[in-house]
Order: C-alpha cells, then sequence, then structure tokens
C-alpha cells in the first residue's frame, strides 16, 4: 500500500511564490541590463573627446549646407528646416552675445525661438542650454551670407540609444519573468500528464503500472490517492480470485466428498430398513458405518459453513455477550486441552502470574468463539508434532485478552486436506467480534494469536 503523505506546500502557495520569485529577478536582471547598457554607452559613445568630434561633424554638415543654400541669418526656416532633420540636435544662431535663433531638440522637447522677430521677452523666456547636462558642444564662427555669426551646436544622439537600452531592459525583465512562470506551468502540467497517462494506462487494464507518487503538493497527494486506490482495486480482485479459486475448489472437492459418504449412508439405511441382516452383531455393525458416515457429512457441512464464513461477501449477524474473559476461557480452552491430555498430547499451559487479571469482560458470541477454538484445536490434532509439547497462553496486555497457541510442526504431515479455510474463518470470526487474528509459521513451528478487545461497558451487561 502506498505510504500516505501531507502536502506541505500547496499548489497555489507554490505559484505566489514562484511568481514573486520571478518578479524580483525580472526586476533585477532588467535593472542589471539597463545599468551595464548606460555603463558601456558613458564608456565608449559618450567619452569627451567621442561626442565632441560628433558635434564637430555635424557642424561640417551645417556649414557646409550653409555655404550652398547662401544662407544668411534671417533665413531661420531653411536652418530650422535643417535642424529638424536631425532629430536629436540643439542649435543656437548668436551674433556676440546676443541669440537670434534657438530650435531643436532638448530635453525631450521641441524648441524653436527666432529672437529677432520675438524680442527681448522671447530670449528672457527661451530656453538655456547650460541648465541642462550637455554631452557634445561645437562651436564655430561661420560666413554667412549677411556677414558671420557664431553657432553652437549640441548633439545628443546617445538618447536614442539610451531609450533603446531602457526597452530592452524592459524585455528582458518581462522574458525572464515569463520563462520563470511559465516554466513553472510546463513542470505542473508534466506532471498532471504524466499522472493522466499512467492513470489512462491503468484503465485499459494495466494495473500494475507505476504510478509515480512524487512531489507534496495537490497533484502528489492526487497520484498517491490512485496509487491507494489502485492498490484496493488489486487487493480486491486478489480476495475475488482466491474466493473464486476456493469456491471452485471446494465445489470440485465437495461434489466428490458428499457422494460417498451418502451413497454409503443411504445404503447401508436401505439394508438396515429392508431387514438385510443376519444376526445383531451385523446390525450394529451396519449402524456403526452409517454413523460414521453421518459424521463425515457433518465435518463437510462444517467446512461448507467455514467457507461461506472465510469468503462470504455479507455480514454475518453476531450475538455477543459481555462475559467474564477468565471463565469462558477456561471453559473453551480447558474442554479442548482435557480432550488432547487423554490422548497423550503434552501441554504446557502458562497461566497468568497474577489471574485475577483475566477478571476483565470481553464482548463476543459465545457460539462463534467456540467454533474458533474448535478450529485451533483440530489443527493442532491434525498438523502438530504429537512428541512436542503444545503451549498455550492467555494473559491481559493493555486493553485486550492475548490467547496465543504454539506448536511444533509434525515433520511429515499429510498437508493434502489442507485447504486454508479454516484460519480464514477463524481471522473472520476475531475480526467480527472487533478483534485480530494473526498467524506465525515457519518450517520448525505454527503460532496463532487472538487479541481480544476489554469490553467497557456495565459489568454483567448482555445484549
Amino acid at each position: 500500500m502506498t505510504e500516505q503523505r501531507h502536502k506541505w506546500m500547496s499548489l497555489q502557495l507554490r505559484f505566489v511564490l514562484v511568481t514573486i520569485l520571478a518578479v524580483v529577478l525580472g526586476f533585477g536582471s532588467g535593472f542589471g541590463f539597463r545599468v551595464l547598457g548606460e555603463r558601456l554607452v558613458e564608456r565608449h559613445f559618450m567619452r569627451d573627446d567621442v561626442a565632441v568630434a560628433r558635434a564637430e561633424t555635424v557642424m561640417d554638415d551645417f556649414e557646409d549646407y550653409a555655404a550652398r543654400r547662401h544662407l544668411s541669418a534671417h533665413h531661420v526656416d531653411e536652418i530650422a528646416k535643417w535642424v529638424n532633420h536631425r532629430r536629436y540636435l540643439f542649435f543656437m544662431l548668436l551674433d556676440g552675445d546676443t541669440v537670434l535663433l534657438n530650435c531643436g531638440w532638448l530635453n525631450g522637447e521641441e524648441y524653436f525661438a527666432n529672437y529677432q522677430e520675438d524680442g527681448e521677452d522671447a530670449a528672457k523666456n527661451g530656453p538655456e542650454p547650460e541648465d541642462y547636462v550637455l554631452p557634445g558642444e561645437a562651436l564655430r564662427t561661420i560666413q554667412f551670407s549677411n556677414g558671420r555669426f557664431q553657432v553652437k551646436i549640441y548633439d545628443f544622439s546617445e538618447v536614442p540609444m539610451y531609450r533603446m537600452i531602457h526597452v530592452l531592459s524592459y524585455m528582458v525583465g518581462a522574458l525572464l519573468i515569463l520563462t520563470i512562470v511559465v516554466g513553472y506551468h510546463q513542470t505542473v502540467i508534466r506532471k498532471i500528464i504524466q499522472l493522466s497517462q499512467q492513470v489512462e494506462e491503468a484503465a485499459r487494464g494495466n494495473v500494475h503500472g507505476e504510478i509515480t507518487c512524487t512531489g507534496g503538493d495537490e497533484i502528489g497527494d492526487l497520484a498517491r490517492n490512485v496509487s491507494a486506490m489502485r492498490d484496493t482495486v488489486m487487493e480486491v480482485m486478489r480476495a475475488e480470485q482466491e474466493a473464486w479459486n476456493a469456491n471452485s475448489d471446494l465445489i470440485t472437492r465437495m461434489s466428490h466428498d458428499i457422494r460417498t459418504p451418502l451413497t454409503v449412508l443411504m445404503g447401508f439405511l436401505e439394508l438396515l430398513d429392508e431387514g438385510q441382516y443376519s444376526d445383531d452383531e451385523v446390525y450394529l455393525q451396519y449402524l456403526s458405518i452409517c454413523r460414521h458416515n453421518a459424521a463425515q457429512l457433518r465435518e463437510l457441512a462444517d467446512k461448507l459453513f467455514q467457507y461461506f464464513l472465510a469468503f462470504g461477501h455479507r455480514s454475518y449477524e453476531m450475538k455477543p455477550e459481555a462475559v467474564n474473559a477468565k471463565t469462558l476461557l477456561s471453559q473453551m480452552i480447558g474442554e479442548h486441552t482435557i480432550l488432547l491430555a487423554e490422548q497423550g498430547w503434552q501441554l504446557r499451559l502458562f497461566p497468568l502470574n497474577r489471574p485475577d487479571e483475566l477478571e476483565v469482560q470481553v464482548r463476543v458470541d459465545p457460539v462463534y468463539l467456540k467454533r474458533l477454538f474448535d478450529n485451533l484445536f483440530s489443527n493442532v490434532e491434525k498438523y502438530a508434532d504429537f512428541h512436542r509439547p503444545v503451549q498455550v497462553a492467555a494473559r491481559l496486555e493493555g486493553e485486550e485478552i492475548h490467547i496465543s497457541m504454539k506448536n511444533e510442526v509434525r515433520p511429515h504431515p499429510n498437508r493434502a486436506e489442507s485447504t486454508g479455510i479454516g484460519l480464514k474463518t477463524c481471522k473472520r470470526i476475531v475480526q467480527l467480534m472487533g478483534g485480530t487474528f494473526t498467524v506465525r509459521q515457519d518450517r520448525q513451528s505454527f503460532m496463532t494469536d487472538v487479541r481480544l478487545p476489554v469490553w467497557k461497558g456495565e459489568e454483567g451487561t448482555t445484549d
């Protein structure tokens, strides 16, 4: 039978813990990826010399553009158009210390301020690049068609790289979270599929197939319960097969065993009825034969009772009585030991050191209990070694009356008559009375152990 274990963590709690772990690892990995990416950009793309070189390259492009288009400082639309084609760029046009034009991208916003038209108020409200962290700056005096003016260019081409790193960090974190959660669900699903396949194999008739009972969660409990149910079904099937075999064997044997003594009995009864005997001696001889065959029929009837008690499916109604254990055992065991002693058997009786301990009540059916001891002592006569002592002990152990019988096995017993039904009958009788019956046997010895619970009801109560 599969060992039962209690789950130490439910699937729901495990999923919550896995989700928390996935979120922590996801955020940690995303943050780590972001920090690493930003450091790489700062180390290789944002060095002062590299940033200034990018800004100077852009300045070269603008100077070439202004020369080709013959721009003047007043062509602000043309200048703004050139700046807008370069998204992450801030452009300043100056005449000495006077700002003539601000346009482009600065700190995530698009600016366009023409101070030549808007006047001093616009200049006061315009953006101040010095207020921001500026990566790469190029300052150059450029010849326009209406004179020479200063141009400042600030390059922010690292911004898309930072944005891409931020997006990738979120994606890495989300992917790790998704991978852990999906991986956990895949593990659970694989266990369910495996259990489903094993149950399907059992449903197809392969009841001996393995039922994997791993895990301390609901799936593990389900697997163990399915395995236990499978074991129970197999035990029932085994018992049914055993009952069927016993039934077949009984029918075969009884059909022969009953026919022989019954035929003999009927034959001699007819002779007696017709008066076909010569004298009284023959009459008594015929009568003895009839009595012997009647005894055989009674023994066969007892075997039938034992069979139906051992293999029958219905519960036999007992008539239990609360009786004194010492009196009952002295009577039932005593009469058998006396008979055995008269036949020459050696007996060793082990009474209690304090016999008064048996002065307790047991609730049993005396008729069925007598059948129990009849079977036990009958086995002694059939299979025990006549030259070795038979040990019988009765004692109180805790809340149970303990009755044990032990004998040495006959060296060459005739086992042909044994079907094992007698011991099954004993076990069934004891179980019906709320006790336990066990057998210990090896090549040399045979021992039976009967345990009956002490009755805690009112002394002398009967049902």
